[in-house]
């Protein structure tokens, strides 16, 4: 290795004529024991001090950067440096370890401090990252971009603990907002409450925000019990249990809706929900476009599919009734139920809440609400869009449709894997006539003698639709 010379300028003068290599250059002092003058292969001029230290009954090798020459240290400058450095060495001092034990320090300063600045993440700042990162993820399967879970987690636990840390958020916390659910018998609430609170406390843990979650052990029998899948139905049908017929509401029902105060848009797709097996939401959010009155289709596009299996209904002679009488109410618009302000759809759940709204007790009365509490009441309890959907299901079964078929009618996915490869029947002449004899039931239970807009799109005879109110 050579050496630097003892007058400090000449050093520095050969220093700076130093050019990189294509390895490092180091050039030890002639003047301070353990001075050493590095220059990188990637063109870096430092300067390194190499000393020796006693660890147990043994002598260790020890090297340490102690300035650039690059920044202006020139030689004098570390001779002086690398003296003072000596000297406390020769007093016990260990450069190197001292600098691991600053690093170590600052290391844990900054674990701290992150620590203190995750302390303070309170539930509505974790809302908000879960519900960016996944709730409004499309990959992440919510097809409403996580505004039904959203409204759950805001309504029901930011609405009390929004500010609260996350690290103090706990299984007590959780059954301050499930117990009143529970105690008013909306136990499934509860449910939903849990699966979604736990999926973000799951996801505060994989942020470091906690180091585990606290709801990980409690399930749904500890909070509203197993769901129970809902059996009600509108139509004639023979209990299973006891073989005895259960008497027909839905005759009952359509005599009701005139005069229940729905719009006449809302009546119809109480209609359309039973014709067609559909689900409220998927009528609520169709386009004109996807339904052929004249071909007597509906196309459900797999995003409005539960299942996100796209679905293509045949329509009876009453569901094309009521389609016919709906484009003569919002064929100039793009849905078949716009919004009335704005350019979308109805929220889906609008009907639902209509419906709802008029199975109260007589004299109820909320602000805003309907005059009509109890006009929608039936003998055997509360019903929703969705029970009208398992009705026309029904009825197919009372009419002696094959099982397999009314599952397909409803779009149900074969579960087994198997069957769903080698089955690759489709029977859509099969579902057609289901619907058909579904249509004709309904028909003679709403006791309608004609359907006339539905003869006048078969026979072609259509000339108007009626005056179209177009979108502003």
């Amino acid at each position: 290795m050579s050496e630097l010379p003892k007058n400090a300028t000449t050093a520095d003068q050969q220093i700076t004529k130093l050019k990189p290599a294509g390895k490092d250059q180091y050039v030890k002092d002639s003047k301070v024991p353990g001075l050493v003058f590095r220059l990188t292969k990637g063109g870096k001029k430092v300067w390194q001090l190499r000393y020796t230290v006693k660890m147990g009954a043994q002598w260790k090798d020890r090297k340490t950067t102690i300035a650039s020459f690059d920044d202006g240290t020139g030689t004098n400058a570390a001779r002086k440096l690398a003296e003072d450095m000596r000297a406390a060495i020769r007093q016990g001092s260990d450069p190197v370890a001292e600098k691991q034990a600053r690093a170590e320090q600052r290391k844990a300063e900054e674990a701290q401090r992150e620590q203190e600045r995750l302390s303070r993440v309170t539930m509505t700042d974790l809302f908000k990252t879960w519900q960016k990162m996944k709730l409004q993820n499309p990959k992440n399967g919510h097809k409403d971009g996580g505004a039904s879970a959203s409204r759950w987690i805001e309504s029901k636990i930011l609405a009390k603990f929004g500010e609260l840390e996350v690290s103090r958020f706990g299984v007590a916390e959780f059954h301050q907002v499930a117990d009143p659910l529970l105690e008013k018998g909306h136990n499934r609430a509860a449910n939903v409450v849990l699966a979604l609170t736990k999926q973000m406390m799951g996801f505060a843990v994989t942020r470091s925000y906690i180091d585990s979650n606290p709801l990980a052990l409690l399930t749904r029998d500890d909070v509203g019990g197993r769901d129970t899948e809902r059996e009600r139905v509108l139509c004639e049908y023979e209990d299973p249990d006891t073989h005895e017929t259960v008497p027909d509401e839905l005759a009952d029902l359509f005599q009701k809706l005139p005069e229940s105060g729905l719009s006449e848009m809302s009546q119809i797709a109480v209609h359309l929900c039973v014709a067609t097996c559909c689900r409220i939401g998927e009528l609520l959010k169709a386009r004109w476009s996807e339904v052929d009155l004249v071909a007597a289709e509906w196309r459900i596009p797999a995003e409005n599919a539960k299942n996100g299996k796209a679905h293509l209904v045949n329509l009876s002679d009453y569901a094309l009734q009521y389609f016919a009488r709906l484009h003569e109410l919002t064929g100039g618009f793009e849905w078949l139920y716009p919004a009335s302000r704005g350019n979308g759809h109805i929220d889906p759940k609008t009907v639902t809440k209509q419906i709802s709204d008029r199975q109260k007790e007589k004299g109820t009365q909320y602000k805003g609400r309907t005059k009509k509490p109890d006009t929608l009441k039936l003998p055997r309890g509360k019903w929703t869009p969705h029970d009208l959907r398992r009705s026309g299901a029904t009825i197919m079964a009372e009419q002696g449709i094959a099982g397999h078929i009314i599952e397909r009618c409803l779009n149900h996915v074969e579960p087994n894997r198997m069957a769903r490869i080698y089955n690759r029947h489709n029977p859509r002449e099969e579902m057609k006539e289901a619907w058909r004899v579904l249509g004709a039931e309904l028909q003679r239970l709403a006791d309608l003698e004609e359907l006339p807009l539905a003869e006048s799109w078969k026979s072609g005879k259509v000339a108007s639709i009626g005056a179209k109110r177009q979108a502003s």
